[in-house]
């Protein structure tokens, strides 16, 4: 089963909360970047999972989810339906 069409749109930084980290979450645990449920908070597992993309993607490694990150992963949806 692909991803969702979901599209990010939100800068994501430790702290975070809501539906586009519980989004990330999924995705990143798909990928194998975490092993944990998502929780819906942007803390240190995600980050770390985040960074983790980040360098499998060519991306630098803010573990942010700033503009380039959010592109690399809408992308990722669109291509996995």
């Amino acid at each position: 089963m692909g991803a969702s069409a979901f599209h990010f749109k939100k800068y994501l930084v430790m702290g975070s909360r809501g539906l586009e980290v519980v989004e990330l979450q999924k995705i990143l645990a798909r990928g194998m970047y975490l092993s944990v449920e998502p929780t819906g908070y942007f803390g240190a597992l995600t980050r770390k999972a985040t960074m983790a993309y980040q360098k499998a993607h060519g991306i630098a490694q803010t573990g942010t989810v700033g503009p380039i990150t959010r592109a690399s992963l809408n992308a990722w949806t669109d291509e996995s339906l």
